[in-house]
């Protein structure tokens, strides 16, 4: 099945066949996705949202940009939509995973989200910890997307996908503050990497100094008193 909607709403297609594929194809510039849009659908194989264009994480051009369809997810758009083998988000303008836009998805295998250029995700993006935990195996936004993290700051999200997700996929950008130069990295593997392990070194070697300069002027007034004595 292939519908061409710019506000959707499945909500009356109702399916009892976890072999059915269903591909929404979404042309128009903006397209969103409309509180229970998907209410009583459920035992789907494949359920692919896809705009169109492909978006360009490295790209600041305006025409790329303006080319691609931009999502809006209204909080509670997948609400009570269950037993969804792949669900998959393609070829969007979604640069931030809003509170609350996925809450109530139960029984998903995977939950892909590709060439979105998504790079952040909001605190309960997901839904509360305790009604998401087994809600979506595995999490992949692999492909196309890059989370912008801090060295040290990023521990918050990689714990909440943790306890949300059996798995998860997704890399982080990351960004030296000594050197200015960019990685891209596993976001479970952020803390440990060689940006991260640099921005840590460069730390101490200011607070090294810093503490020596201290104890140098420390010094140095402790003899002129004595010598002023």
């Amino acid at each position: 099945m292939i519908y061409y909607l710019k506000v959707l709403n499945l909500g009356s297609l109702q399916t009892q066949r976890l072999s059915l594929y269903i591909c929404v194809l979404c042309r128009s510039g903006n397209v969103t996705l409309r509180t229970d849009a998907f209410a009583q659908l459920s035992d789907v194989g494949t359920l692919e949202l896809r705009g169109s264009g492909s978006t360009d994480s490295q790209s600041t051009s305006s025409s790329s940009t303006s080319s691609v369809t931009s999502l809006d997810i209204d909080v509670g758009a997948f609400r009570r939509l269950f037993a969804v083998r792949h669900l998959r988000i393609a070829n969007f303008r979604l640069p931030t995973l809003r509170r609350h836009a996925f809450a109530g998805l139960a029984r998903v295998g995977n939950l892909t989200i590709a060439d979105c250029s998504v790079s952040g995700i909001e605190h309960e993006a997901f839904g509360e910890a305790a009604a998401q935990v087994g809600a979506i195996d595995l999490l992949d936004l692999e492909v196309g997307n890059r989370l912008h993290c801090d060295c040290g700051t990023t521990s918050g999200v990689r714990r909440e996908l943790a306890q949300r997700f059996s798995d998860y996929r997704a890399v982080c950008r990351l960004e030296s503050e000594a050197t200015g130069r960019v990685s891209y990295v596993d976001i479970r593997q952020v803390d440990d990497s060689s940006v991260c392990s640099t921005a840590a070194a460069s730390r101490r070697s200011v607070l090294l100094a810093s503490t020596s300069l201290l104890l140098t002027i420390v010094t140095a007034i402790a003899l002129l008193e004595l010598v002023v004595h």
